[in-house]
């Protein structure tokens, strides 16, 4: 065996961690990339940490405006809902009001999902009445494939 394969525990250290966009899978980041340019949106279903995720990826900004409209539909009064709802576009036209030049690459650390379901071996899809808005981020995601999960019917 070459010497130089023969290492120690004491010599061998640890990866860093790489940041998002490293760390994330380059076809993924495509496809966001080309939902977050307004191209629409499509079925994915996706791995983290060993459950699986099923739903419609969406860009950041739909992500946004889909949760200040749920919430802000539970408000008791008109201007409750006017609040929340303003409140949530408002952080989401914060973060995608950014338009870069045609030079500038952006690179998503985000990964946005409408009418989620979570799908794990012990049980059938949470939650069982609809799918939810979900955010996560893209360096989590272990692996992907296309379309959505649902219950084969009878």
């Amino acid at each position: 065996m070459p010497e130089d394969l023969n290492l120690s525990a004491q010599e061998v250290t640890p990866e860093q961690p790489t940041s998002a966009p490293e760390a994330s899978d380059w076809l993924l980041q495509d496809l966001i990339t080309l939902v977050e340019s307004g191209s629409g949106t499509f079925g994915i279903t996706l791995c983290v940490g060993g459950i699986l995720i099923s739903g419609y990826l969406v860009a950041g900004e739909q992500y946004f405006d889909g949760i200040a409209e749920e919430y802000a539909s539970r408000a008791e009064s008109e201007e409750g809902r006017r609040k929340i709802s303003d409140s949530f576009k408002n952080l989401g036209a914060v973060y995608y009001s950014h338009v870069p030049d045609t030079e500038t690459v952006v690179v998503r650390s985000f990964i946005h999902l409408k009418d989620a379901v979570f799908i794990h071996n012990s049980g059938p899809a949470i939650p069982g009445n609809r799918g939810v808005w979900w955010r996560g981020r893209l360096s989590a995601v272990d692996g992907f494939m296309f379309g959505t999960l649902s219950s084969p019917t009878k």
